[in-house]
C-alpha cells in the first residue's frame, strides 16, 4: 500500500506586515551614533559653499530631521557628495545602487484617514474636529503624520544619467564662511538685540536680548557661531516670532521635556546655520553631554522629529524664508 501524500493546507499563510515606526527608526539610528561617540548635529563638515543635502534630481534641500539623518549617512558612509535620491529615482535615471550598499532612512510628512471606532469618533465630533463616512461607512478622520522612507548617496550609485551642480574654483577661493556667519547672525529680520558683553550666552524673552561673551574669550573662532547660533535659534521662539511653547515651558517652568525640546532645537538650529555659512563645527563633545543625551532620547522617541521641526522653521525665520 502506498502511503498517501500529506494533505495541503486549504490556509493561505499570512504575513503580518509590521508597522515601521519613523520615530523610532530615527531614533535608534541616533542613539547607534552616540553611544558611537558621534553628535549629529556636531559633527564636523567642511563645505566649500553652503549645500545642505538634496535631492539628485528635484535638487530641493531635504528639511527637518532629514539634514541630521543625512549627514549621519554621510559621516557613517564617507560621502562627499551632498545629492541624494531613492532607489526609484535612480532606476529613472538609468542606473542604480551598487549590489550590497545600505541607504540611509528618512522620514516624510504624509495624510491618510484614521479609522475611529464609535467612542473615537463621538469623542472628535464633541471636540469640533472633522469626521466623515468612508466608502465603506466606517467614521475616519484625516490625519498627518511620519513615514519612513530610504535614499541613497549619489556615490553609492553606478550609471546615473545626471547632471548635477558644481562648485567651481571661483566660487570657493570667494566664499567667505565669516562673512556669511555675520550676515546670518546680524541679518535676521526683527531680530533680537545683541549683545557681546561678558562671559555668559543666554537668550532672555522678557527682554528680547541675547547675550555673548566677547569674542576673544573663544580660543576657536568657530564656537563664537556655534554658541550665537543657538542663543538665536532659542530667540526665535519669542511670542513676537514663532511663539514656540518650549521656550516659555523651559524658561517658567522648567518643565523637563520642554526643556530638552527646546535645548535640542537650539542645538540642530545652530548646526543648521553653521553649516548654512560654511562653518565647520568642532566635534568635540564631552562624556557627561553624550549621556545626558542618551537619556533624553530613549525616554522620548518623538523628540529627535520633533525638535528637528522646530530647528528648520527657526532657520527659515532667520533666514527671511519663513514659510
Amino acid at each position: 500500500m502506498s502511503s498517501a501524500a500529506a494533505p495541503k493546507s486549504s490556509k493561505k499563510s499570512k504575513v503580518t506586515k509590521e508597522r515601521v515606526d519613523p520615530n523610532q527608526v530615527v531614533t535608534d539610528r541616533i542613539i547607534e551614533a552616540l553611544e558611537a561617540g558621534v553628535v549629529p548635529w556636531r559633527c564636523p563638515w567642511i563645505r566649500d559653499s553652503p549645500v545642505m543635502p538634496s535631492n539628485a534630481t528635484t535638487l530641493h534641500e531635504y528639511r527637518g530631521v532629514n539634514v541630521l539623518m543625512l549627514w549621519l549617512g554621510a559621516i557613517i558612509g564617507g560621502h562627499a557628495s551632498p545629492y541624494w535620491l531613492t532607489f526609484n529615482q535612480a532606476k529613472a535615471a538609468s542606473g542604480a545602487p551598487r549590489k550590497g550598499e545600505k541607504g540611509t532612512p528618512c522620514v516624510r510628512w504624509v495624510e491618510w484617514d484614521r479609522v475611529l471606532s464609535d467612542g473615537e469618533a463621538a469623542q472628535a465630533i464633541a471636540e469640533g474636529r472633522k469626521v466623515r463616512r468612508d466608502e465603506k461607512g466606517r467614521a475616519v478622520l484625516r490625519a498627518m503624520g511620519p513615514r519612513a522612507f530610504t535614499v541613497f548617496n549619489v556615490e553609492q550609485c553606478d550609471g546615473l544619467a545626471l547632471q548635477l551642480p558644481a562648485v567651481d574654483e571661483d566660487q570657493r577661493a570667494e566664499w567667505d564662511a565669516i562673512d556669511a556667519a555675520e550676515r546670518l547672525l546680524y541679518g535676521m529680520p526683527d531680530g533680537p538685540t545683541i549683545r557681546e558683553h561678558g562671559d555668559r550666552a543666554y537668550y532672555q524673552p522678557s527682554t528680547d536680548a541675547m547675550g555673548l561673551p566677547t569674542r576673544d574669550r573663544f580660543t576657536d573662532p568657530r564656537e563664537f557661531y556655534l554658541t550665537a547660533f543657538h542663543e538665536q535659534t532659542h530667540s526665535t521662539g519669542h511670542s513676537s516670532r514663532l511663539n514656540r511653547r518650549d521656550l516659555a515651558e523651559a524658561i517658567e517652568n522648567r518643565n523637563h521635556a520642554a526643556y530638552a525640546r527646546e535645548e535640542l532645537t537650539a542645538e540642530v538650529g545652530g548646526a543648521m546655520l553653521c553649516a548654512r555659512a560654511g562653518i565647520e563645527i568642532p566635534a568635540a563633545s564631552s562624556a557627561s553631554y553624550i549621556a545626558g543625551w542618551l537619556e533624553r532620547l530613549r525616554g522620548d522617541s518623538r523628540l529627535v522629529i520633533t525638535a528637528a521641526q522646530h530647528a528648520q522653521k527657526a532657520v527659515d525665520l532667520i533666514r527671511g524664508e519663513a514659510r
